[in-house]
């Protein structure tokens, strides 16, 4: 069961921030880092998994979406298993006001197949502030028979997908809305490397010429550096200096005229 179980880790979810007024996505399999059938992973004790990067806020619009790439086999002890789909049941711990829609008819992603899965909406003053961590509940279907299972989950695929949902008027609010991820796939934002200890490479795609900058913030989102930049059309390249800053994880951000995007690092001595 074991085996059964790791396989499903690889099942699920590559998470891209949308634009927060939009409940739809494009199931595009460019924005599947080309490695990985789960990208980012669960976030796992510093050191693993990307998580869940851009906090949410009371009262404030957010949207995430994930998109979702099942495989068409998994080997289950020696015998090589033929999936025939699996059925997303419902997200898990969701603040209230939001919730969850599909790209796909009755949330039902076929083997050999990728679909988009969106939260969305505005926490109400009913949400107390603080983490969610939250899990999909799924049924994978093999044949004639059927595995349910949440994903992820403490014995079964270790990490978190840990939602930060801040007070109304916090100040990091302002990284919520709207998003546009550059963050995977060939047009999305990259950075090397990652754990970083001097400098940190950040490169992304524009359709546009325009002004922006590139912001520093630490894990609670509580701003430590801002950078003026220009940026061109196509591939834009930037340093970014990080030699003076203490051990630990960060957020670096570049916001644009089409929006913003957030990667989680981590910096070594």
């Amino acid at each position: 069961m074991l085996r059964l179980y790791t396989t499903l880790i690889l099942l699920l979810l590559t998470i891209c921030s949308g634009r927060a007024q939009d409940m739809t996505c494009e199931a595009d399999s460019a924005l599947l880092a080309s490695d990985f059938i789960v990208s980012p992973t669960p976030y796992v004790n510093d050191t693993l998994g990307e998580g869940i990067v851009e906090p949410a806020c009371i009262n404030v619009s957010y949207s995430k979406q994930f998109i979702v790439r099942a495989p068409n086999t998994f080997i289950f002890n020696t015998f090589v298993l033929n999936v025939d789909s699996f059925v997303v049941d419902s997200l898990i711990n969701l603040p209230l006001g939001m919730t969850y829609e599909c790209s796909n008819p009755d949330c039902v992603i076929l083997a050999d197949s990728i679909a988009c899965i969106t939260i969305s909406g505005t926490p109400t003053d009913g949400n107390q502030p603080g983490d969610y961590d939250l899990a999909i509940a799924l049924t994978v279907h093999i044949g004639d028979f059927s595995i349910e299972a949440n994903f992820p989950d403490p014995a079964l695929a270790p990490g978190t997908y840990t939602l930060t949902l801040n007070p109304e008027g916090d100040t990091s609010c302002q990284m919520t809305t709207p998003t546009f991820d550059v963050a995977s796939g060939e047009t999305g934002m990259q950075i090397f490397p990652n754990p970083v200890s001097e400098i940190l490479n950040v490169n992304w795609i524009s359709k546009q010429h325009g002004a922006g900058h590139i912001e520093l913030r630490n894990i609670a989102g509580a701003l430590i550096q801002r950078k003026d930049i220009s940026y061109i059309t196509g591939q834009n390249q930037y340093e970014l200096p990080l030699g003076h800053l203490q051990s630990g994880m960060y957020l670096v951000g570049i916001k644009t005229n089409e929006g913003s995007s957030w990667k989680r690092i981590i910096k070594r001595e």
